[in-house]
């Protein structure tokens, strides 16, 4: 599986990071992206990382024997995922991709203007526990203290497997607004139209 002409824009609303996949193993090739609302572009990057670890899993269920990427990508973060890959094919005794490799790509990135503590914001009971703990535990202006949730359409809320309830994910946005708003917390929702199953990476 290769992953390339990883690129950024603006389009209806949304700042849209998106990439190319190209299958080895068949000749189809797909477009993936990510996506927040254009207030909110400066919590994500064009960065090579983030699709290298978005298609590890559907590399590795679609009988990929490598995964390369255009750009270049953090080593460390490349054996962890070779180490969880192998942990996972010896659980569902699925076909571990043998190598991850980048395309050395030397490009200027956008600055990052902030960093802070963040966590993803699902709705269900961990998540909602976490951040009244972290809440509870560090008061404003400590740099531990969660600043900012991420709500992703496509985990939790928007299951490839399900009918898509868009009528549930704007509940969702709108209960967790209000939650973030009592805590000081920044809401960034994330459209995520990856779908993931065996055999399968499509855009729904």
């Amino acid at each position: 599986m290769l992953i390339r002409d990883i690129q950024a824009k603006h389009e209806d609303g949304q700042y849209r990071v998106q990439a190319e996949v190209a299958f080895e193993t068949r000749p189809r090739q797909e477009t993936i992206f990510f996506s927040v609302p254009s207030e909110q572009a400066d919590w994500i990057r064009p960065e090579p990382n983030a699709f290298m670890v978005g298609t590890a899993i559907a590399a590795m269920w679609n009988g990929e024997n490598t995964l390369a990427i255009e750009g270049t990508v953090d080593p460390q973060l490349r054996t962890r995922l070779t180490i969880a890959m192998r942990l996972l094919t010896s659980w569902h005794k699925a076909r571990c991709v043998q190598s991850i490799s980048w395309r050395q790509q030397r490009r200027a990135l956008p600055d990052i203007p902030r960093s802070t503590t963040a966590l993803f914001l699902s709705g269900g009971v961990d998540s909602l526990s976490a951040l009244y703990w972290n809440a509870s535990q560090y008061q404003k202006g400590d740099p531990r203290r969660v600043s900012v949730a991420f709500f992703v359409h496509g985990l939790d809320v928007g299951d490839p497997n399900k009918p898509n309830r868009l009528d549930v994910w704007s509940l969702g946005i709108q209960t967790l607004s209000t939650l973030c708003q009592e805590l000081e917390v920044e809401l960034v929702t994330i459209k995520v139209p990856l779908e993931i199953r065996v055999g399968k990476l499509t855009s729904y």
